[in-house]
């Protein structure tokens, strides 16, 4: 979650890191990769999560509903395409993309908590998303203020580093903070390894 935050705040710095240079940046072509880029965090968001639900219908040897569930999200996929296509360009493919994961992922949620005695856990995601927004509170402030320099490289370079190192410390200070398990758990161990 935190990663697809500075995806998405930071994402015209990214793409101009990456791909900024020559006649793609003078064109349209660099907004519409940002764009573009912004449309398919939901698409990150459920791949991250699909393989675990997935794995845990192979392990209830059950392999039938994550078939089903990904073809279904295929077909989704292709209807999608074919509206938001015409209505968004390129934009709509990579929406079509995140929409049908993202049905795919909240089917198999739904299944796999309807089928076995899993229990969604409320309190670390609800933290985790605390943390994610505080950090992407600094981040986006910190957006805000651009340095202006003669060489766009290193003007898009100390433009995304300081919001990224500041918002990681943030969301790494505040994750300690509310007790989120996985950033206490690392936390703890690099203390020990010292």
């Amino acid at each position: 979650l935190p990663s697809l935050i500075v995806t998405g705040l930071l994402s015209s710095e990214i793409v101009y890191l990456i791909l900024g240079a020559g006649k793609f940046v003078q064109g349209e072509g660099i907004m519409l990769t940002i764009y573009t880029l912004i449309a398919m965090i939901p698409e990150i968001f459920a791949q991250t999560l699909l393989p675990l639900y997935v794995r845990a219908f192979y392990a209830r040897k059950n392999t039938k509903i994550p078939l089903y569930t990904s073809a279904i999200a295929l077909l989704l996929t292709v209807v999608f395409a074919f509206v938001l296509t015409n209505y968004y360009g390129v934009i709509g493919l990579a929406l079509s993309y995140g929409l049908a994961s993202c049905i795919q992922l909240l089917v198999l949620v739904i299944l796999l908590h309807k089928t076995t005695l899993f229990k969604l856990p409320f309190k670390q995601p609800l933290l985790i998303l605390l943390a994610t927004s505080i950090a992407g509170g600094s981040i986006y402030i910190l957006n805000m203020i651009n340095v202006e320099l003669e060489y766009p490289l290193i003007m898009h370079l100390i433009n995304f580093s300081i919001p990224f190192t500041i918002g990681a410390i943030v969301y790494l200070v505040s994750a300690y903070l509310l007790r989120i398990d996985t950033v206490s758990f690392v936390l703890n161990k690099l203390k020990r390894s010292n």
